[in-house]
């Protein structure tokens, strides 16, 4: 599914009260209070383009098959997230 810029707009979560209610949903593994919204954590409008969020990544990430563990990131060090990873 290809989402435009518009329904991006509309289903990220960005309250920052809100975000953080999602977070502890998802880490709970309440998935379905998440719903179809998106949760980008810090989310910066100026990354939103036309059907596309460019994503930025710090010094760890986390991966939803193993969220209890972040993964260390050095620096120049790439990794892949493929279509179906998110």
């Amino acid at each position: 599914m290809i989402l435009s810029d518009k329904d991006l707009r509309d289903r990220i979560i960005q309250d920052p009260e809100e975000v953080k209610k999602a977070r502890e949903w998802w880490e709970k593994g309440k998935w379905d209070k998440i719903g179809d919204r998106i949760v980008i954590e810090p989310f910066e409008t100026s990354n939103l383009g036309v059907c596309t969020y460019d994503l930025s990544v710090g010094e760890e990430y986390v991966s939803l098959r193993d969220p209890d563990h972040p993964k260390p990131l050095k620096e120049g060090e790439h990794f892949k997230i493929g279509p179906s990873n998110i």
